[in-house]
């Protein structure tokens, strides 16, 4: 990570939700998200729009459930990190390929990683990353999953790369668990399910 940086982090509370607004922009972040996929059912996603997941989304941090950490430079936001309870992304459950976790423990999942694209290319979501692993463990996570991609050191989009690759988290101490079948990409890419086992 570029030395200049000095990064802080922090849990997404209602009092930053103008610094993750900010940072999302005034549709949402990469054509409109606002964290909200994997956290609805089936249904509720069929008729959600991106105003409506704004408020949805808007409403869990209002309730003091914070679905995940902001990165800040100074007092500007310019990464997050979707990181929360496993059982908190209702969609995983019922998910062909990513459901059914093959251990008891209790499973935090990162689910989304997102830099402003002024901050990009400059380690911050290397750094949200690790720091997202250190929320998770003290708050109670016995063993970390995520759903990267695999690009084989192809460029990837923002969009496709809002998962983190394989690599990134490999680093960062997960291991790689399987490749998904087919169906799963984002974009062109497969994803992997990677874990982080704290004990």
């Amino acid at each position: 990570m570029s030395t200049h940086l000095k990064l802080s982090f922090h849990p997404a509370t209602p009092d930053r939700w103008v610094d993750l607004e900010s940072l999302f922009g005034t549709s949402g972040a990469d054509d409109g998200c606002w964290c909200m996929t994997w956290r609805q059912s089936e249904s509720q996603l069929e008729n959600a729009t991106s105003e409506s997941n704004r408020v949805s989304f808007k409403g869990q941090i209002d309730s003091g459930v914070s679905p995940g950490l902001l990165a800040y430079i100074g007092d500007k936001a310019v990464g997050w990190c979707g990181v929360s309870p496993r059982a908190s992304f209702v969609r995983l459950e019922h998910h062909p390929y990513f459901r059914n976790p093959t251990t008891d423990k209790k499973i935090w999942t990162i689910i989304c990683l997102f830099v402003h694209k002024q901050a990009r290319k400059q380690g911050v979501a290397t750094a949200l990353l690790n720091a997202a692993v250190k929320y998770a463990i003290a708050n109670g996570a016995q063993a970390i999953e995520a759903y990267p991609v695999n690009s084989h050191e192809k460029p990837l989009t923002a969009k496709e790369a809002f998962p983190g690759t394989v690599p990134m988290f490999l680093k960062a101490g997960f291991k790689e668990i399987t490749v998904t079948e087919a169906k799963s990409r984002s974009g062109s890419f497969f994803r992997s399910i990677v874990r982080y086992d704290v004990s």
